[in-house]
């Protein structure tokens, strides 16, 4: 979205309204370093910048995470220069991207229309391969992985298990019965307990 102002009609100007930043950041922890993303998430909020979706996961000793932020240009300058400061400050690694904003008047990408949003469920026995299975299978259908999240671990009976969750788009001029038909079939073959659904707006 951008704002444009006219002076004496001969010269325009194009100011940015708003920006979204992408921050992609991991840190080992230590005794002293066990919660830089606090201190991150207060530097995003002296900038006076939103958080429109953050996700952090630790990994043994490793905290990473991404967190998307919006904000007014000086707004997002202000947030540049505290993240600059921060990294100096932190044993972090920050990666940040800028994302290009839609209008209002074009708020879902041409490419997204005529396409439903479906969630992949599987929890089971952890067995090597199962991630590219389901992957293989999708990529077979031509189906698109828009997000992936799978985590390992043991159960009461000290069993090994795996949560995968696959959210991805399909699009509607695919026959939804014949496909949940064949996944259900693969599922069987492979003993995998899994669900194919309409994603909640909620997940």
């Amino acid at each position: 979205m951008f704002l444009s102002i006219n002076l004496k009609s001969t010269i325009l100007f194009i100011i940015p309204v708003s920006s979204i930043l992408l921050i992609n950041v991991n840190g080992t922890l230590s005794s002293q370093v066990e919660s830089y993303h606090i201190d991150l998430i207060a530097d995003i909020a002296n900038s006076e910048c939103n958080i429109e979706k953050i996700s952090f996961d630790r990994i043994y000793d490793i905290l990473t995470g991404h967190i998307l932020v919006s904000g007014k240009w000086n707004q997002i300058a202000i947030l540049e220069t505290n993240l600059a400061k921060f990294i100096e400050n932190n044993s972090v690694n920050i990666d940040i991207s800028k994302i290009k904003t839609k209008s209002k008047d074009n708020i879902t990408s041409s490419d997204d229309v005529g396409y439903i949003p479906y969630e992949i469920n599987i929890n089971n026995i952890d067995e090597t391969g199962i991630i590219n299975k389901i992957v293989d299978f999708l990529a077979f259908q031509s189906i698109e992985i828009v997000a992936l999240q799978a985590s390992v671990y043991e159960s009461e009976y000290k069993s090994k298990l795996i949560k995968l969750k696959v959210k991805v788009k399909v699009s509607g001029d695919l026959n939804i019965s014949s496909l949940k038909e064949q996944f259900d079939i693969m599922c069987y073959d492979e003993s995998f307990d899994a669900t194919f659904k309409v994603q909640s707006l909620l997940s």
